[in-house]
């Protein structure tokens, strides 16, 4: 076709494939997406239209009619009058890794390309009078290809629009002027497309063969509380299990009014024969009855148990679970009641 960049029999596929052939070689390496970009454009067009219908696509300055250029046939002019760089489309996404290069991949730029679409009439009469003349039934097909092809996604990334005139190009009646010709119907479209940042001399930046995942252990101060939690729900359970149905009631108004709180214990303040051996205390505080005491250090200590002791006392195995506080595996194993008042009753 002559004036156009491609035909209709050619496949899309080996055009693309012949541009980036063309340019790889080049020195610097040379992205060609505005050329794929015209590609697709022409042929996005081109699926619109019957092929008994002779139209020529052309990306040339819309300076000459086509009796001037010889074809003698109707004309879509789709010419590239401004590109600019899309600062609306900013990326803030890192780059990625490329392990074949060792390098990392090229960042990308968003490109806006306008383009002003025009129709020229070929040698026939395009019936201006008549409202399906060959202009608007021409220009109707362009704008339905347009319009259905928000993206090419053998560009990914890319983007279209129809617009309204550029200031580029001042204003319609002066570009027309400046061409020496009549006004003609035309549309203007952008295609923002993202282009690839070919930076010189990149170094190459080593893999990453090993990835440490490490996981800092829970808050001290979280897994005490925990702790002291599930002890005071395990202590609920025990003792509402072993009580009648009519008095769970009361154990539970009486366990409200009972503190526990685990304390870790340092190896310093441990025994000499038990240096290098940590624990948690169990601090058991709160008013409650002489009775409900008694039961609370008959279901935590070992027997037989001293009522009347002070200080820590050794914990009932049941209750040495485990718990991880700041890192360190530490279980309960005394029990301190000093701070625990009972009254007669409440």
């Amino acid at each position: 076709m002559t004036g156009g960049l491609i035909r209709s029999a050619d496949r899309i596929e080996d055009i693309l494939k012949k541009i980036g052939d063309d340019h790889n070689t080049a020195e610097p390496s040379v992205d060609v997406t505005l050329l794929k970009l015209n590609v697709l454009i022409q042929r996005a067009l081109q699926d619109y239209f019957p092929q008994t219908k002779q139209i020529d696509f052309r990306f040339d300055l819309p300076e000459k009619t086509p009796e001037e250029t010889g074809t003698g046939r109707a004309t879509v002019s789709i010419f590239l009058y401004d590109i600019q760089e899309d600062l609306q489309m900013r990326s803030g996404e890192s780059r990625r890794y490329n392990p074949a290069t060792g390098k990392q991949a090229p960042g990308l730029v968003h490109v806006r390309c306008c383009y002003l679409l025009t129709y020229w009439p070929g040698s026939e009469d395009p019936g201006y009078e008549k409202p399906d003349n060959e202009p608007a039934w021409v220009m109707n097909r362009v704008l339905n290809a347009l319009l259905n092809r928000r993206t090419f996604t053998e560009l990914p990334g890319s983007y279209t629009q129809v617009i309204p005139p550029s200031e580029h190009l001042n204003s319609l009646g002066t570009f027309w002027q400046a061409l020496g010709n009549k006004p003609r119907l035309c549309l203007s479209y952008s295609v923002t497309v993202p282009m690839q940042l070919q930076p010189a001399n990149e170094k190459e930046v080593p893999p990453i063969r090993t990835v440490i995942t490490k996981l800092d252990g829970q808050a001290a101060g979280d897994a005490l509380e925990q702790a002291s939690a599930d002890l005071w729900q395990n202590l609920c359970n025990m003792l509402c299990e072993q009580a009648s149905p009519t008095s769970r009631e009361t154990i539970l108004r009486e366990l409200g009014r009972v503190v526990l709180r685990c304390v870790p214990i340092k190896p310093e303040q441990v025994e000499p024969q038990a240096i290098n051996h940590s624990y948690l205390l169990l601090m058991v505080s709160g008013v409650t009855t002489k009775e409900h005491k008694t039961a609370l250090i008959q279901a935590l200590l070992v027997p037989p148990v001293v009522v009347e002791a002070a200080g820590p006392q050794e914990v009932n195995s049941s209750w040495s679970k485990t718990y991880s506080i700041g890192g360190v595996q530490m279980a309960v194993e005394k029990a301190d009641f000093d701070k625990l008042i009972a009254v007669p009753e409440l």
